[in-house]
């Protein structure tokens, strides 16, 4: 391990309390001895730890997985304790779901139900989140109309990391020990012990443990600003990029709006030419059939023979013949048949 990791973290190291996610995390890992005595001044009973581990992922195949900061077993009971800075990360919820976690865990295939384990989800949380001034809350499942609890196993429960009691039991001395930045300062003797060795000799390993997380939290706090500026950046370019946008876009909706408007309109002026070539055509063939009809009484009194060209013309609104100096004049007759074909 190179120096300049270990001077990295040194101020770190100075400052850092149990509530400090990178120390504790090391502070508790491996060390059943310390995990047991913040049972034990939670709980109305002694606990008998049977394995432990820090930041133990649960994965949850069908959807989210969660990783608890302290998980802790012993032959009857599961307990998860998460140290919580902020109060948004002790949300109900959030013990719901860790709670039905540690359930998951519980069972075996087809063992029976009443066999499964208690649970205790337990937050430290820095600040008083139910600003009640109280060192302790306990949620319990309760049957509204009887008043009494319904008894299912499963536990949460809230310490107040704020809270400045008077007196000295073995309660408050965990919450004022997990406030304490120097080891002089602590009134649990196991924690106090382990507190100044991680403090003062921590072995290569916990410093590089400690570093790592130290560098994982830089790196999401990193990703979290990165995504807030660029949030930031889009929305000052959505403001300077919107009217050029609205320009070509104004553009590209004109040509598919005139496409469209195009086929309406060609549409409705086919509807409007339509009626009007209809009365253009109802017209012509009119026009044709009283001309048809003319050229059959021409033909008739053509071939009554009582009547001259001229005037058989005239009367059925045909032109005349045609007479030329030069020529024979062209008979009605054969007028007639170049009429008809």
């Amino acid at each position: 391990m190179s120096k300049r990791k270990i001077l990295d973290i040194s101020g770190f190291l100075k400052d850092a309390t149990l509530m400090d996610d990178f120390f504790m995390t090391v502070f508790f890992q491996d060390r059943p001895e310390c995990v047991k005595e913040l049972l034990d001044a939670f709980l109305p009973f002694e606990v008998t730890i049977k394995s432990m581990s820090t930041q133990y992922t649960i994965d949850n195949v069908n959807g989210r997985d969660v990783t608890l900061d302290i998980y802790a077993e012993d032959p009857n009971k599961k307990y998860d304790i998460e140290i919580q800075r902020r109060s948004d990360g002790a949300k109900p919820q959030r013990a719901r779901f860790h709670s039905s976690m540690l359930d998951t865990k519980s069972l075996g295939q087809k063992q029976e139900f009443f066999k499964i384990n208690d649970s205790y989800v337990i937050f430290i949380t820095e600040h008083d989140i139910f600003k009640l001034n109280k060192p302790i809350y306990h949620i319990e499942r309760t049957v509204l109309e009887a008043d009494k609890q319904f008894n299912d196993g499963s536990h949460i429960i809230y310490v107040n990391g704020a809270y400045k009691g008077t007196g000295n039991s073995s309660l408050e001395n965990i919450i004022h020990d997990f406030k304490c930045k120097d080891a002089s300062k602590m009134r649990n003797k196991i924690l106090q012990s382990r507190f100044e060795e991680l403090k003062v000799k921590p072995t290569e390993k916990e410093l590089d443990d400690m570093s790592d997380s130290i560098e994982r939290r830089f790196k999401a706090l990193e990703n979290k600003l990165r995504d807030e500026v660029r949030s930031e950046v889009r929305d000052e370019l959505r403001s300077e990029v919107r009217d050029e946008v609205r320009d070509e876009v104004r553009d590209e909706v004109r040509d598919e709006v005139r496409d469209e408007v195009r086929d309406e309109v060609r549409s409705e002026v086919r509807d409007e030419v339509r009626d009007e070539v209809r009365d253009e055509v109802r017209d012509e063939v009119r026009d044709e059939a009283q001309f048809e009809k003319s050229i059959k009484i021409a033909k008739s009194l053509l071939n009554i023979g009582i009547m001259p060209d001229e005037q058989i013309a005239e009367s059925c609104d045909l032109p005349k013949a045609a007479t030329s100096q030069s020529s024979k004049s062209v008979s009605l007759e054969n007028q007639l048949k170049k009429s008809v074909n």
